[in-house]
């Protein structure tokens, strides 16, 4: 058995000015909808990445771990 798994980046690759590119969701909506699981790797505290999705009236419901 394997899992095929994407993990993105943030900070610097997925964000622009701290938040999540509209681009970043289109592509792990469409990992998602081909069965990929869908990581995003960072170091900042999760509760600040989660507010930053928040804010753009889009959630982490587009990833299915938040590293």
């Amino acid at each position: 058995m394997y899992c095929r798994v994407i993990a993105c980046d943030f900070d610097g690759t997925g964000a622009v000015d701290g938040h999540p590119a509209p681009e970043l969701y289109a592509a792990l909506a469409a990992a998602r909808a081909q069965g990929i699981v869908t990581l995003l790797v960072t170091g900042r505290v999760l509760e600040d990445v989660q507010r930053a999705c928040e804010e753009q009236s889009k959630s982490v419901r587009h990833l299915d771990k938040l590293l």
